[in-house]
């Protein structure tokens, strides 16, 4: 399938959702919009919205997040503790960093209906291995944290003395 000049592949799941913010163009909420999920990555799309194609090399976080409950008016205080939101880390075509939030929105009147679509979006991703596709430099950044902090353990231990310690996170810090 060819969307905005891309190959996006083959449409496998298809969700309706809400835009909350990650655009500058958009300040506002977005509703009837659609997050389509290809062989070759994800296309957002809807009335009054640009199609958007993020090839998942492109993508460095696509997480499920807590929802908003207080701004809607038939959410309870169980979107405080139930994942329905998506965000997704992405550089765009000019490799400007954006952070796009969504609400799972597949029924309106039914955030557990909402619910169970993240779950069930996250879970087709992770087995079907397409987060294995995406960017890997967040991840290199908090394993190379990861490992400063190991490194900070072992020399509060007295495993590791202050020069060996400096100079091995010197070395870590330079790969960021």
């Amino acid at each position: 399938m060819d969307i905005c000049g891309q190959n996006v592949g083959v449409l496998l799941r298809k969700y309706k959702v809400l835009y909350i913010s990650g655009l500058k163009k958009f300040q506002k909420i977005i509703s009837g919009l659609f997050l389509s999920i290809c062989s070759e990555g994800i296309v957002i799309e809807g009335k009054n919205f640009p199609v958007l194609c993020i090839p998942y090399s492109s993508i460095s976080e696509f997480k499920p997040t807590t929802g908003y409950g207080s701004v809607w008016r038939y959410a309870g205080s169980a979107d405080s503790f139930h994942e329905k939101m998506i965000h997704i880390a992405y550089k765009d075509t000019n490799g400007g960093e954006v952070l796009l939030k969504l609400e799972m929105a597949v029924a309106v009147a039914s955030p557990r209906a909402n619910y169970r679509a993240c779950r069930e979006l996250f879970t087709f991703i992770r087995e079907n291995g397409f987060d294995s596709k995406f960017s890997k430099e967040k991840n290199q950044q908090s394993d190379i944290f990861s490992q400063i902090e190991k490194l900070s353990d072992l020399y509060r231990a007295g495993i590791l003395t202050e020069t060996e310690f400096e100079a091995k996170k010197a070395e870590l810090l330079r790969r960021i």
